[in-house]
């Protein structure tokens, strides 16, 4: 049974490609072992070091990380790297489902290279049927398991987002995770699911939705998310063992701890958003920085004051 794509963070002080920090790697896309690692190597400028010691410890590093899960926390570097090339904050919509006003965000971190993440998408869309209509679902992007692709595809995904087909193209993007992600092979499927080709090939080259994606990245590794696909609610991440087991009952378990408290600090006077971070920041490891970084950005939720938390 598959235990997730994992990422292994070291030093990074370089962009060498344009597509995020240097020294990308993957040790594999199938979801039947521990997934792929991702590593940032230390880099002082393009990310290219010389010598087999260096390529034979990075494989070691990676083979240990394949095979026991392990990744090590991600560093301040790191993530101040991906945060200065991202660019300015958040200007679009969430990707997002189901009612704004919901005591409950459901917030899936993924990556739509990740093998493990399309082996359990359909026990998310059975979440999402059952979940709904009563609680608010928002995807965010970890792109690290293909070091050019991952991230093409997340910004294709935002593309469609942009008309309205995000949850669809996401769909396409899984069935075809194994193709090779040009940019016309993403606006063909685009075109394929109705959208306007034109429009959608215009807004993959759009720098904001490379940053959002980048942005996207950097605000996970801040809070320490190590792997696709995490299921967090409302603070609380739902555990590997449960998620790779398709075990609804705990999801629903949490659904429900998550729905008495946030409706409680709600009756106490907190409206919903300023609820559903407080509760958050009770449970995540990071604190106040999880809602700070992953719940405050919904385009209804934007005027939360963190100071309240």
């Amino acid at each position: 049974m598959g235990h997730g794509h994992k990422q292994v963070h070291g030093h990074d002080t370089g962009h060498d490609d344009g597509h995020g920090g240097s020294g990308h790697g993957s040790a594999g896309h199938g979801s039947a072992g521990h997934g792929s690692t991702h590593g940032h190597g230390h880099d002082a400028g393009h990310g290219h070091s010389s010598g087999p010691s260096f390529g034979l410890l990075a494989i070691a590093v990676a083979v240990v990380a394949y095979v026991f899960g392990w990744a090590s926390r991600p560093s301040q570097v790191t993530a101040m790297a991906y945060a200065q090339n991202a660019g300015p904050g958040y200007f679009e919509p969430l990707p997002a489902q189901g009612p704004v006003d919901s005591p409950v965000l459901v917030v899936e971190v993924l990556d739509f290279k990740c093998g493990a993440c399309k082996a359990r998408h359909g026990f998310v869309k059975r979440l999402l049927a059952e979940h709904g209509r009563s609680v608010r679902f928002a995807v965010r992007h970890l792109p690290f398991v293909h070091p050019i692709e991952s991230e093409r595809g997340a910004i294709a995904s935002m593309a469609a987002n942009r008309q309205g087909r995000f949850w669809d193209y996401s769909d396409m993007l899984f069935r075809n995770q194994d193709e090779t992600w040009t940019d016309a092979t993403l606006t063909g499927y685009a075109q394929r699911l109705g959208l306007d080709p034109v429009r959608f090939a215009a807004d993959l080259r759009d720098p904001s939705l490379r940053s959002y994606v980048r942005k996207d990245k950097g605000a996970a590794d801040a809070v320490d998310i190590r792997g696709t696909p995490t299921l967090i609610v409302n603070g609380r991440v739902v555990p590997e063992d449960a998620l790779f087991r398709e075990d609804p009952a705990v999801f629903r378990d949490m659904v429900a701890a998550a729905r008495r408290a946030t409706t409680e600090l709600i009756a106490s006077g907190l409206a919903v958003p300023e609820a559903r971070a407080r509760d958050a920041s009770r449970h995540y490891r990071s604190g106040r920085d999880f809602p700070r970084l992953f719940m405050l950005n919904d385009v209804s939720d934007l005027k939360v004051d963190l100071r309240s938390l």
